[in-house]
């Protein structure tokens, strides 16, 4: 070798000067400032991708916020049809007047043989019940029954006499307010409403299981960066060993050392970064998956990788998997779904406003009856119905009014018309981005699928390489800067590797995402497996 060959040529102060130098550099410190370890303190049990996704769809905060929209929308719902709701009313009461007599009365009172008669008083107890009902063409009405009783302790009037009265009322719009169509506006746009509240709870589901499963697979990748970061540290500290080996024996001068400990050093430190890496995706997966913290639930390394084979297996023709991606996308995506629905209530509020520009006219309609019996009690309650009935009581009335300018019905269609276009501009521009997406997701996917084959390759002759450079280098024909160079672009080969699989599992995962087949969701469950995730989408067996 040629480094022995120098070493014998020097004396033997020279080797007593390389035996110091040795010394020195073998006592000094090879490293003072600690890096955080990650796998130090994650010993915790593996964290599993299913078990993250339950863990999610139960506590995400979003998830529960549009649960709660979702109620409050079928609220809306009851209250909407409340108005057509029949209401029943009934009431008692009970009253007794005094009216002072003057003297002349008083006189007079006397007169026909009631002398201390000095104040009238007039009692009166009524009972009365009704009904009202408001119907969805408009028309309303509202039966009732009254019964009273009246004494007074009048010497003319001494007889309790008790009146009963039955009524009928019906209210006919002829203008604004007529037919089901405007009346149940309220009630229809608050059904599609709920429905739409529906599918946002369900996309909140899907954008909560995609953001947890990119942050799943960021977590897996950091991992695996982080032992490859490990395993280079691992070499590097070989080489230094092996190196130190031979400057122990004199085959290799001391300052070979200077570089391995350099590169050494420069390793441990991306073995820190990659820790904190590694620390920082678990916070974000921790911070996806709706759980604290502190919390024990996802604490341990990922027990999950995406299956690597599957990159290279995979073909697809990405003019067809777009085109039915896309159209799939149209069919089941909850946001595009719930944008479309909202579109619909515009066909019942609209016609609703331009309703109010007509004037409130009305026909009002009553008929009913007044019964008398002579007497008080349980019985002349009931005769007072059916007894002294003189005839059928009826009256007819038409009313108008209307606002001079009507600038609040003019101002709601005016507001309706625009919240229309607001609602057709988002649903458009929902779809726009779809197309968009699913193309470039699709794209991504078939140039991972190029690259990786490419890499894997790549990977296989870096390792060759090294290997070769190794043996050159014991031979003396090349220098040791060459083999850490081979060793540093292995190292960057296989961490590129890893970051193509991440890489396709994110591409895959966005891709069904943004299709809107990443599984089914449910605001109660998650119906979802794994294959669901780590497969593409098959054109020929895809769910219409």
């Amino acid at each position: 070798m040629r480094h022995l060959f120098f070493l014998n040529k020097t004396n033997n102060y020279e080797r007593l000067f390389y035996a110091a130098v040795l010394i020195l550099c073998f006592n000094l410190p090879f490293i003072s400032t600690p890096f955080y370890s990650f796998a130090a303190e994650n010993a915790s049990l593996e964290v599993r991708l299913m078990d993250v996704i339950r863990i999610a769809v139960e506590k995400d905060a979003a998830i529960k916020v549009y649960e709660s929209r979702e109620a409050v929308a079928a609220a809306g719902v009851l209250a909407a049809g409340a108005q057509f709701d029949p209401s029943v009313k009934a009431s008692v009461s009970r009253s007794i007047d005094y009216t002072p007599l003057s003297e002349d009365q008083k006189k007079a009172y006397r007169r026909s043989g009631a002398p201390d008669l000095t104040k009238l008083k007039q009692g009166a107890f009524s009972y009365s019940a009704g009904y009202e009902k408001r119907y969805r063409s408009g028309i309303s009405i509202s039966p009732s029954v009254t019964v009273s009783t009246g004494e007074s302790n009048d010497p003319q009037n001494r007889v309790p006499v008790t009146s009963g009265k039955v009524s009928f009322a019906l209210i006919k719009p002829l203008g604004r307010g007529n037919g089901s169509r405007v009346n149940q506006a309220y009630e229809k746009s608050s059904m599609i409403e709920f429905e739409s509240a529906s599918f946002d709870s369900l996309y909140t589901v899907s954008q909560t299981v995609r953001g947890v499963i990119l942050a799943y697979w960021n977590y897996a990748y950091a991992y695996k960066a982080l032992k490859i970061a490990e395993d280079s540290k691992v070499r590097a500290e070989k080489i230094y060993n092996d190196t130190k080996t031979l400057v122990e024996g004199f085959e290799v001068p001391p300052a070979e050392l200077d570089q391995l400990m350099a590169n050494l050093n420069q390793k441990l430190a991306e073995c820190g970064k990659a820790s904190q890496n590694t620390l920082q995706a678990l916070n974000s997966l921790k911070a996806a998956a709706g759980v604290s913290n502190d919390s024990s639930l996802i604490a341990g390394p990922p027990a999950d990788f995406f299956p690597a084979g599957r990159i290279s297996g995979d073909t697809l023709e990405t003019s067809a998997l777009a085109k039915t991606m896309l159209e799939f996308a149209m069919a089941n995506r909850k946001d595009y779904a719930a944008a479309k629905k909202r579109l619909e209530s515009y066909q019942f509020t609209i016609p609703a406003a331009k309703d109010a520009l007509k004037p409130q006219t009305d026909l009002q309609i009553a008929a009913g009856y007044n019964g008398r019996k002579d007497d008080k009690g349980a019985a002349a309650i009931l005769s007072s119905l059916r007894e002294g009935v003189p005839g059928v009581n009826l009256s007819a009335a038409v009313s108008y009014s209307f606002p001079i300018g009507n600038k609040s019905a003019r101002a709601e269609i005016i507001r309706q018309q625009e919240q229309l276009l607001q609602a057709k501009i988002k649903a458009e521009e929902i779809a726009r981005q779809m197309d968009i997406a699913i193309d470039t997701r699709v794209n991504a996917v078939a140039s991972i699928i190029n690259r990786y084959k490419l890499m894997i390759e790549s990977g296989r002759l870096y390792s060759k390489a090294l290997e070769n450079e190794k043996e050159k280098h014991q031979m003396g024909v090349s220098t040791l800067m060459d083999v850490l160079n081979l060793e540093d672009r292995l190292g960057q080969a296989e961490l590129a590797l890893e970051s193509a699989v991440f890489e396709y599992a994110s591409a895959i995962t966005e891709l069904k995402f943004e299709a809107g087949c990443l599984g089914r969701m449910g605001t109660s469950e998650c119906e979802i497996r794994i294959e669901d995730i780590i497969s593409l989408p098959d054109v020929n067996n895809i769910e219409k």
